[in-house]
């Protein structure tokens, strides 16, 4: 049981910290990169609120 618990916070952790990067890089670094030629990375460099 405990083992099990264990295991749990170690993928909510580790999904928890995808998430972060992920929104880190499409809200500040994917600005800072030069433009690019693929489709879903110049989406997400243009996006404006």
């Amino acid at each position: 049981m405990q083992q099990q618990k264990l295991i749990w916070g170690w993928v909510f952790i580790a999904s928890g910290s995808l998430f972060f990067l992920g929104f880190l890089y499409a809200a500040v670094i994917s600005k800072l990169l030069p433009p690019s030629d693929n489709p879903i990375v110049s989406a997400i460099q243009s996006d404006r609120w």
